[in-house]
């Protein structure tokens, strides 16, 4: 157990990393764009790569929500894996993504 705790705070951190280059959209199309987007500085260069870390650390933490029951529920969509969701909170981890219910 303790090699996952470790595997998701790594994705937490590389999360937060990653985010700190987004702002939230609060207003531009709700529930359609994604909800966090690029800052105008933003280096796209960046982006990507803490993307492939955030990515990379989402694979190792992937047993995570099934060891300890947390899903996000969605209206609609079931349970979400909150790991897997990540790609979909911006624009440059959408491509080809899409929210899955676990089953």
């Amino acid at each position: 157990m303790g090699e996952v705790a470790r595997a998701v705070a790594d994705f937490k951190n590389a999360l937060e990393e990653f985010l700190s280059l987004h702002v939230t959209n609060h207003h531009f199309a709700r529930g359609l764009a994604p909800a966090e987007i690029p800052k105008d500085d933003a280096d796209p260069v960046q982006i990507k790569e803490l993307r492939s870390k955030v990515a990379l650390a989402a694979g190792r933490a992937t047993y995570a929500p099934s060891l300890t029951g947390a899903y996000i529920h969605v209206e609609g969509h079931g349970r979400i894996d909150p790991i897997a969701a990540w790609s979909s909170m911006s624009p440059s981890g959408t491509r080809g993504h899409r929210l899955r219910p676990w089953r």
